[in-house]
């Protein structure tokens, strides 16, 4: 217990060690998608949940469109209207045909369809949206506040250390949800995280005013192209916004050269029917760069924890999994903690 204790210690323990400590059932890092769902299921089934998000809503976030598979999850959260406000219709997504034109995959098609459209949401209003959702269904979720440590305790359960805007903190906590995202703080702390070798891409991206979209039912498909050193992106947003990204091997981004946004538009301009549709297109957003693009830890639990979507993994999100796989498996990871709590042994 002692080796697992240093394993897991951050440098910044020690300034919380003076903190009060408040106790709490489970404790969540993390405020995205994974976060709040979990917390929103286990605080609806009466346990008392913590949320802590290190930054404040809304902020940016890559990852913007959902699955069909969303829908029944949003539903059950009770958050399905709400998403619907400050989403775009998807009813499917696109690739270029070989004889010109393209080609939709529409969801009403799929094998045992069970909703026929999903949505593209920008993600900043997004998360805001759910993790409020979980504040108003009895969750003490709060922003700005960081997780520096997470230390078993004897009697079980965990000490959780964190720093926020009115200073140190800690939390006992019987169980710990990490639903950190790409920071993998257990994963991190644990050294379980490893480099997916066989898929090392990179991906750069932004937000554009005025790329050209497809008509009628398919105004917001998600299109999905090839370019030579990997594949791009065309999400339709509110109000006129398109996320645009490229997603490149690693060989491919080592050519970059000055700033990012002309290497991004530099490989858009490789495809030629995205250069037409961004022929009269303006950049709108910073322009964001994230490498390591692939990994997984080699736990996804242990005693009073387990890691969710991105804490635990993270796979190229052609298919638009991401959101899916987080939410997903934080309910199922909710259930889990659900019947821990109910029945220790």
């Amino acid at each position: 217990m002692a080796d697992v204790r240093r394993e897991m210690q951050s440098p910044a323990e020690d300034s919380t060690n003076q903190a009060p400590v408040e106790d709490c059932d489970v404790l969540v890092i993390g405020g995205g998608p994974a976060g709040s769902t979990a917390s929103t299921f286990l605080a609806r089934r009466g346990w008392r949940v913590v949320m802590l998000e290190k930054d404040a809503h809304p902020r940016f976030h890559i990852g913007e469109s959902l699955l069909p598979m969303n829908m029944p999850i949003l539903e059950r959260l009770g958050a399905f209207d709400k998403v619907a406000a400050i989403g775009v219709h998807k009813s499917g997504a696109d690739f270029p045909a070989d004889e010109g034109g393209y080609n939709v995959f529409r969801f009403e098609r799929a094998l045992d369809a069970r909703c026929d459209h999903a949505f593209q949401v920008r993600r900043s209003d997004f998360d805001r949206v759910l993790f409020d959702h979980a504040a108003e269904c009895g969750v003490d979720a709060r922003q700005c506040v960081r997780v520096t440590a997470v230390d078993p305790l004897p009697g079980g359960g965990s000490l959780v250390g964190a720093t926020g805007p009115d200073g140190p903190c800690r939390w006992r906590a019987r169980y710990v949800v990490d639903a950190s995202g790409r920071d993998a703080f257990i994963g991190g702390k644990r050294r379980i995280k490893r480099k997916n070798m066989r898929h090392q891409s990179a991906a750069v991206f932004s937000h554009f005013e005025g790329v050209e979209r497809r008509e009628g039912t398919d105004a917001g498909n998600v299109s999905i192209y090839r370019h030579e050193h990997g594949w791009i992106w065309l999400i339709p947003l509110p109000d006129g916004v398109t996320s645009v990204g490229a997603v490149c091997y690693p060989d491919y981004m080592k050519t970059r050269r000055g700033d990012s946004e002309g290497f991004l538009m530099r490989t858009l301009g490789t495809v030629p029917e995205v250069a037409r549709r961004m022929a009269g297109a303006t950049r709108c957003a910073d322009v964001h760069a994230t490498g390591n693009y692939a990994y997984e830890c080699t736990e996804m639990a242990g005693a009073g924890w387990v890691l969710v979507g991105d804490a635990y993994c993270f796979v190229d999100p052609m298919f638009s999994s991401g959101v899916f796989l987080a939410m997903h498996g934080a309910g199922k990871a909710a259930d889990m903690v659900d019947a821990a709590l109910r029945e220790p042994a």
